[in-house]
Formats: C-alpha cells, sequence, structure tokens
C-alpha cells in the first residue's frame, strides 16, 4: 500500500469512528414521520407521546419514518409504565393496512429487550431472561413465551435497570442485529434466513390493549451512509453532477493546457459526478501574461531564475509562447537548453562562474 492510498484509508476510518449521530425527531413536529398524527400520535415537551393513560388502545399503531435506513445505531428512550411497545426496524408497512411488518424491538413488562418478527414470521427470534427456550418449539410460541417472562419480569427489572425513563440501542449491521436496555446488552442475533431485507422503515409502536407511551431523545448514526459534503464558502461556486468547466484567457490559461495543474484540481475535486474541463485559452499577449516586461524573473526562487534567465536569452523574448516555440526548435536541432542552465546554477553555487558566464547576461 503506497503513502498515499494508506493516508487516505486513515482518513476514511477517522471519518467512520467520528460519525456523529443526528436526530430522527426535532422535538417540535412530524417531519420526516408519517402515520394517525389526528387521534393516535401527539408531540407534548418535546415528546412523541401515543395514546392516553384512561383509553386502552383499540389496535396496533405506528409511526414511520418517511425514508429507509439499512445499516444503523439507533437509541432513543422510552416510558411504557405498564403497557406492550416496540421500535420497528428495516421494516415496512403492510398495504392497506395498519400493521408494519419486519424486526421489532420489544418492550413490556418482562420482554424489554427481546426481538420479534412483527406480521412476518410472527415469533420472536431472541429473548433476554427467559432461560432453556426452544424458539421453534410450541414452548417459543409467543403466547407461552410471554407468560414465563411475566413470571420473571421483577428479576429481568433488576437485571436491566428499568425504571420510569429507559434508554434503548439497537445496532443493524449486515445480518447482525444487538439490542440494549440501559447499557445492558440483552440480544446478540444474526439473520440466517436468505430473502429477509436488510434496509426499511423505523418506526415506533403502541400495542393494542396499551394505554399511553412516550418516546424522546432519538437519534440515528449511519453506518453505510457517506459524510456530507463541507458547506460552501461564501461566494462561491457550487459544482454538479457532468458540469463543463470552460478555462478561458491568454497565455497564462494556455499554460494549464500543458502542464495539466488547474484541470487535475478541478476534476478530482468532484471525482463521482464526472467534471469535465475544456481549455479555450489562447496564445499570445492580447490580453495580459505574466512573463512580460522582464518576466517577473525574481518572484522565481533560484533554480527558476537561473533557468528563466536563460530561456529568455535563448529565445531572445519574455513571453511564453515564444519560449515554448524556442524550446521546440531546440528539441528538433538537438541543441542543449535546460541541461545547461541547471550546469551553470550548480557552478554558480560552486563560486566556479563567473559573472560574464552566468545565463541572463549578469
Amino acid at each position: 500500500m503506497n503513502r498515499l492510498a494508506f493516508l487516505a484509508f486513515i482518513l476514511l476510518a477517522v471519518t467512520r469512528l467520528s460519525a456523529v449521530p443526528v436526530p430522527l425527531f426535532d422535538g417540535k413536529t412530524f417531519t420526516g414521520w408519517e402515520g394517525d398524527t389526528a387521534k393516535t400520535w401527539r408531540i407534548e415537551n418535546g415528546e412523541i407521546v401515543a395514546g392516553k393513560p384512561e383509553v386502552k388502545q383499540p389496535r396496533n399503531e405506528f409511526l414511520c419514518t418517511t425514508r429507509n435506513y439499512s445499516d444503523f445505531d439507533l437509541r432513543l428512550e422510552y416510558r411504557r409504565g405498564e403497557n406492550n411497545g416496540g421500535i420497528q426496524f428495516r421494516s415496512e408497512r403492510v398495504p392497506n393496512h395498519h400493521e408494519v411488518s419486519g424486526y421489532q424491538a420489544d418492550f413490556a413488562p418482562g420482554i424489554d429487550g427481546c426481538l420479534y418478527d412483527e406480521s412476518r414470521r410472527n415469533r420472536f427470534l431472541a429473548v433476554f431472561g427467559v432461560a432453556d427456550v426452544d424458539l421453534a418449539s410450541e414452548a417459543g410460541r409467543p403466547g407461552a413465551l410471554i407468560k414465563r417472562a411475566l413470571d420473571s419480569k421483577a428479576e429481568n427489572a433488576k437485571k436491566l435497570g428499568i425504571a420510569e425513563w429507559n434508554h434503548y440501542r439497537i445496532r443493524a449491521e449486515g445480518p447482525r442485529i444487538r439490542l440494549w436496555i440501559n447499557d445492558v446488552l440483552t440480544v446478540d442475533f444474526t439473520e440466517k434466513e436468505a430473502g429477509i431485507p436488510r434496509t426499511g422503515k423505523i418506526a415506533i409502536q403502541i400495542h393494542g390493549g396499551a394505554t399511553e407511551i412516550r418516546y424522546r431523545n432519538i437519534t440515528i448514526e449511519e453506518l453505510d451512509a457517506k459524510p456530507p459534503p463541507a458547506p460552501a464558502k461564501k461566494g462561491a461556486s457550487t459544482l454538479m453532477p457532468r458540469d463543463v468547466i470552460a478555462l478561458t484567457g491568454g497565455s497564462n490559461i494556455e499554460r494549464t493546457r500543458f502542464n495539466g495543474f488547474l484541470q487535475t484540481q478541478l476534476v478530482a475535486s468532484k471525482p463521482e459526478p464526472g467534471i469535465k474541463v475544456r481549455n479555450f485559452g489562447w496564445e499570445g499577449d492580447t490580453v495580459f501574461e505574466q512573463w512580460r516586461d522582464g518576466g517577473n524573473v525574481e518572484q522565481l526562487d533560484e533554480k527558476r531564475q537561473v533557468d528563466e534567465r536563460y530561456q529568455q536569452r535563448l529565445s531572445g523574448s519574455t513571453s511564453w509562447r515564444q519560449q515554448r516555440d524556442s524550446r521546440a526548435e531546440t528539441a528538433r536541432s538537438k541543441r542543449p537548453h535546460r541541461p545547461l542552465a541547471l550546469h551553470a546554477l550548480e557552478r554558480r553555487r560552486a563560486g566556479t562562474l563567473r559573472p560574464q558566464q552566468r545565463p541572463g547576461g549578469e
């Protein structure tokens, strides 16, 4: 691996490690979400609230994101009381129905932190706090398993530190899914069934029969997302996909056609959209040329000063165009040009070159 590739790898790794979670809920509006916001879902004190304390929910209801997510790290806080709810992910709404199908990070007395497959396989995929159960057997069916979980709900609540508000973390990476409740790992599951989607909506649920559930501080870090582009500086131009940049001007622009530096910088600044550069510079001094009036030689470093004065003397001109033509003619006649200048520089530094011998007539 060369040094440049290694540096690019390090920068990518730092970008991935230092990604910052972004809010999924702004605390004020349902922007980015859709669901029954007329009757079921509302916002109070920066929290998403479902249901009412005195009314049992008639059926499952879900508030879904309007876009899909694939690999991510999702974090939120929930307050359930004695109610049943959950967080859907990699899910989709069932057409013409109120249900949502997909993975659910479940919560309810005794089953906080369990992984359920909602409206698809309709069974638990992984559980916490229920020992020695075969999830594929009759004992692992949802009804039987929930009954066992309720028998140990006090013990499980102590293990997880269940309080009024609890922190849920969901991390989905490829086939691997991990769940945490209050920083306690409850599930580490790897999907082995083919055809199960690894992308979909995120949704929060209130279960039928529940009264009120609250959610807050919902953030997500997309693990497969590219870092956002840096904001353009005030007054700067923004390159768009397949833009063509036209370079116009005199000899200064004409120079860039041959050294390629400016074109390379412009194209490399936006490699994906396929930026193109077209050079319409012309040869000559009709507008402006940096190397006129003595060639501004004093602005160059010592090595380039020696070479530039030699080129001026050899071509009899400060014009870059004429110097270029002279070099071409020199190459054709096989006369030495630049090597002589470099040799003169070495002799000058060694103190063996007399003033009248120095290129440029010094």
